[in-house]
């Protein structure tokens, strides 16, 4: 697989068909309110698998989402921030799911909200 040129001419070398095969684990998060992942250059949808201890089958969660490259200065480099444009998810353990700020950047803001079940708790 080459790699694409537009990305060569932006500064990556990465091969996209490797960057499509990225996965980021959180584990055994315990009582927690939030947590970061990271999110995907190239597929316009990231997809969350929650497991939980109390409940058989996990939820699944798909986050929508344009990117783009942003500059802040020639000496700094590109960073890629992320636009969310939608968000479902399954319904085992997870009673309703929000954006509530759609802006992902390196400001550290919370974008989503989930809301669980009084079960999965």
């Amino acid at each position: 697989s080459q790699p694409s040129q537009a990305l060569v001419d932006s500064g990556y070398t990465e091969i996209v068909g490797t960057a499509k095969k990225d996965t980021t684990l959180v584990n055994k998060l315990v009582n927690g309110s939030s947590f970061k992942i990271a999110m995907s250059y190239y597929n316009p949808v990231d997809t969350l698998i929650l497991h939980y201890s109390m409940i058989a089958r996990p939820d699944t969660v798909y986050v929508s989402h344009t990117s783009y490259t942003h500059v802040e200065t020639p000496e700094c480099g590109a960073y890629r921030f992320h636009t969310l444009t939608g968000i479902r998810s399954t319904d085992r353990g997870i009673d309703h799911i929000e954006i509530i700020n759609p802006t992902v950047n390196y400001e550290g803001a919370d974008n989503i909200k989930i809301y669980f079940n009084n079960f999965a708790e």
